[in-house]
């Protein structure tokens, strides 16, 4: 853990084949933590696959067996620090046949992102409700919603939407992230009184 920093793990659930892994690939590679050079070697293994474009996904999908089928089976986490705060990215298998893996990575989690992708006749789906409902169960009520389209053919930008506390947030895809810190930040600085609270 960094020293003097509050940490707070971060569980990203939701749907399988919403984009949850690729999400915190392409956040981890835009805010340098994963460098130019391991990406590469991951976009070349993704295309030695047959799976080219799932070079942010396999950022985090490190078993033989999820680098195959495209699916994430097990648990992932991932350092990820800001100026102010150390976190725990724990990525969460969206298949229901690894729901038990969800459940173990959400109940280590202090806050979660809920992944829906905002793809034509994807949107909220049947592991989409399951995973909410299970995550506030287990305790994770700070939960944060990122709506993912996937960036067209045409070449024309994919939006992100984050929503929170009523606030809705429309950024570019390539920008989404700063939001996105900005957002985890306050949700730290507000856990951080919370917990001063109940302590005091």
């Amino acid at each position: 853990m960094a020293k003097g920093k509050p940490h707070m793990n971060v569980v990203f659930i939701g749907h399988v084949d919403h984009g949850k892994s690729t999400t915190v690939g392409r956040l981890l590679y835009d805010t340098g933590n994963v460098d130019e050079q391991a990406m590469r070697k991951l976009k070349d293994t993704a295309k030695e696959l047959g799976k080219a474009g799932f070079e942010f996904a396999f950022v985090m999908d490190n078993l033989k067996e999820e680098r195959e089928r495209g699916v994430t089976i097990d648990l992932s986490h991932k350092k990820f620090e800001t100026p102010k705060y150390y976190f725990t990215i724990i990525d969460a298998p969206g298949h229901k046949d690894f729901i038990k893996n969800m459940i173990t990575g959400a109940a280590q989690a202090d806050a979660g992102i809920l992944v829906v992708s905002a793809n034509p006749g994807d949107g909220v789906q049947a592991q989409t409700k399951e995973h909410i409902f299970l995550a506030r169960t287990l305790g994770v009520n700070q939960n944060r919603i990122r709506a993912r389209l996937m960036l067209m053919a045409s070449g024309v930008g994919a939006i992100a939407l984050l929503i929170a506390g009523g606030a809705l947030a429309i950024t570019e895809y390539h920008s989404w992230h700063r939001t996105f810190l900005e957002r985890l930040q306050l949700q730290a600085d507000i856990a951080a009184k919370n917990s001063a609270a109940a302590v005091a």
